[in-house]
């Protein structure tokens, strides 16, 4: 095999293993896009119920004055 050849192989490999990464990184986005669509309901009463808690707390107020 020549040389020429060789490096034409190696850098076809390492492209092929720089694209994998990115569908890899594509599909992980994806899941996770249809897992905050699957559950968006729950997140959001999660998030309200969270800033109900930090920002209607009387204990801070009462601090405050």
């Amino acid at each position: 095999m020549s040389k020429v050849r060789e490096k034409k192989q190696r850098r076809k490999l390492r492209h092929d293993v720089r694209a994998m990464g990115t569908l890899e990184v594509v599909i992980i986005i994806a899941a996770l896009l249809a897992l905050a669509i699957l559950f968006n309901t729950q997140i959001r009463a999660f998030a309200d119920r969270a800033f109900q808690l930090v920002f209607n707390d009387s204990r801070i107020v009462d601090v405050l004055d």
